[in-house]
């Protein structure tokens, strides 16, 4: 599991609504920019920046960022195709992609933009051995999002993926809540909205004194 993924959810203060938990899901979730009715990756530079504030951004993207203008469009073109799979496998209930052929090519060939091998690493006094991603293409930026969705998949019917109760909110999380009951993608959003009707809801029906 990645560091972004083993850190707390937190809220961008950007465009980047990072409450999924998984960095696929906050990959998915960009179909909706934070404060905006827009889509938050329109462009390379919004891959990259949603990396960034992920926390997610391979050390070697400043040296692939400016490839060519054909391994640019690829780079969008893939981001935004793994991002539509990634998507209808979660609206289908994120049940075992048994059918879902283009999500799971969408996975395989990003993580191919990687070649991996064993380094020697220092250790304190000593060294050990660590394996060291090699990026061929500018696509491997997107290889943290592959590992995670592929982890997700890998995880089965049992990872706790939900939907935010808002039936019209696009966001999905990790539920990793005590009771396993969480129903908002954020309490600041759309909880603190349904908290809102709800009481409004009471008040018109006379049941809160004021």
């Amino acid at each position: 599991m990645s560091r972004a993924e083993s850190a707390p959810a937190v809220e961008a203060a950007g465009r980047f609504a990072l409450i999924g938990n998984r960095l696929a899901l906050d990959f998915a979730n960009t179909v909706h920019a934070r404060r905006q009715n827009v889509d938050a990756i329109r462009t390379v530079e919004d891959i990259l920046d949603f990396l960034k504030a992920a926390g997610a951004l391979p050390g070697q993207a400043g040296k692939l960022a400016g490839s060519d203008r054909t391994a640019r469009s690829e780079l969008l073109d893939r981001a935004l195709r793994l991002r539509v799979a990634l998507r209808a496998w979660l609206d289908a209930g994120a049940e075992p992609p048994g059918g879902q052929t283009n999500l799971i090519r969408s996975i395989n060939g990003i993580l191919a933009a990687n070649t991996t091998a064993v380094t020697l690493w220092r250790e304190g006094k000593g060294w050990g051995l660590k394996q060291v991603a090699h990026p061929r293409s500018l696509l491997a930026v997107l290889a943290p999002v592959a590992v995670s969705a592929a982890e997700l998949i890998a995880e089965g019917r049992d990872a706790p993926i939900r939907k935010c109760g808002n039936p019209n909110c696009p966001m999905y999380f990790y539920d990793t809540s005590r009771t396993g009951k969480r129903r908002w993608c954020s309490m600041k959003s759309c909880g603190n909205h349904a908290k809102v009707r709800s009481f409004l809801k009471r008040r018109s029906e006379g049941h809160v004194i004021l």
